[in-house]
């Protein structure tokens, strides 16, 4: 179980001055693919791309996906329908057809076997483009460890596509959203040197500088005083509300994200701004109503003590003390409840009566309260998200 009435968003976005989200389908302007701005970044058009045929599932589908055969089209769907994870939201029909406005099937990819990051379910590399040259961007791609857990990525393509919906109805840019830019699905055998037999559904994703969690640690080595915050007074507050942000969003959309981290806030050093990733844990509203607290997979030094004194589900309260959290790991440099874990004498009991009596301040170290102490407005945000248990609105006003 556990691992170790908002403000409009259009008034915090500026509208993109051309659409970002283009469909290689061609089925719907919204739709989630590479896009050619990220491709255009590189002076680099689509069309330049001189991409060998790739072998798709079935084999009969390549770059010309809205030619191929009923039949073929009938199986792909099929085998898409035994992976989809059941949904209140979406019908079955639904599901298929938000899968196939995703597809980034015309594309051949260049796999690095280097892991850079790993989860319960699966696997994050990096990726390029084949035949774009030197010149193409990065890609993250996150492929699932087996097919026993294909339903956990097109779980977090789903929630990634009702964000995407969301923001494209609202006029906003995705690219300055909170939320990393996930660009879509494709399949190992995209991939040119994939050589597993197991035919596998993966996200391609924007490939950002760090996470959180690596960022405040290195950060924390070079401050000028060691009262200064972990990550600086302006990173942080470009973290606040960006988390805020999101979480506003997330409301809107009708999702709790359920494992809000540091490892799972992504920064980008271009803009200097962070990124929430990861929705592989996250779950609409419809879906929640009947869900256990046992169905869950939630970090155990970011729970709210409400999740261990109730066993209640993940909810919007809880999303929000947990990037109560992260903030406070951004601003002392160390995770919530390091002090506890570091100790010879740990004791995994010890660990969750601090939780359930809310004793994450209580037991910072003495360094780290001096930081809280020396920077008294952050101090205060993070006292009233953790301690005080504001809610997201009266939060907004604390700007």
């Amino acid at each position: 179980m556990f691992k170790t009435p908002p403000v409009r968003t259009i008034d915090r976005f500026s509208p993109p001055a051309s659409p970002v989200i283009l469909s290689p389908l061609h089925m719907k302007d919204r739709s989630m693919s590479l896009s050619e701005h990220k491709i255009n970044e590189y002076d680099l058009s689509i069309d330049d791309i001189d991409s060998p045929e790739c072998e798709m599932f079935p084999s009969q589908f390549s770059a010309g996906f809205e030619a191929t055969s009923g039949s073929s089209v009938v199986d792909f769907d099929n085998f898409i329908l035994s992976g989809l994870p059941s949904s209140k939201r979406f019908n079955a029909e639904e599901l298929l057809s938000q899968i196939h406005e995703c597809l980034l099937v015309q594309y051949s990819y260049q796999l690095n076997r280097n892991v850079i990051g790993e989860g319960s379910f699966a696997n994050v590399h990096t990726c390029k483009v084949v035949g774009a040259g030197e010149l193409t961007a990065t890609f993250t791609v996150k492929i699932p460890k087996s097919k026993r857990m294909v339903k956990q990525i097109y779980k977090e393509l789903l929630n990634y596509k009702v964000i995407s919906d969301y923001l494209f109805d609202s006029g906003l840019n995705p690219i300055e959203s909170p939320f990393m830019n996930c660009y879509g699905l494709a399949f190992t055998t995209n991939f040119i040197n994939y050589n597993k037999r197991d035919v596998l559904p993966c996200l391609i994703s924007s490939c950002l500088d760090s996470d959180l969690r690596l960022l405040s640690y290195s950060m924390l080595k070079n401050r000028e005083s060691l009262t200064d915050l972990a990550i600086g007074s302006t990173l942080w507050w470009s973290l606040a509300k960006d988390l805020i942000d999101g979480l506003t969003i997330m409301k809107e959309c009708k999702l709790v994200h359920s494992d809000f981290k540091s490892s799972n806030i992504l920064y980008d050093s271009n803009t200097q701004s962070f990124k929430i990733c990861d929705l592989t844990s996250a779950i609409s509203e419809e879906d929640l109503i009947n869900t256990t607290f046992e169905n869950f997979e939630v970090s155990l030094q970011y729970c709210a003590p409400e999740m261990l004194l109730q066993q209640s589900s993940p909810n919007y309260s809880t999303d929000l003390y947990a990037v109560g959290l992260i903030l406070l790991s951004a601003a002392i440099g160390s995770e919530p409840y390091h002090e506890i874990l570091k100790s010879r004498n740990n004791s995994l009991i010890f660990l969750n009566e601090c939780i359930k009596k809310n004793k994450v301040l209580d037991v910072l170290g003495v360094e780290q309260h001096n930081i809280l102490q020396a920077n008294e407005k952050e101090h205060k945000l993070i006292r009233s998200i953790l301690v005080d248990r504001l809610g997201l609105e009266d939060l907004r006003a604390l700007f």
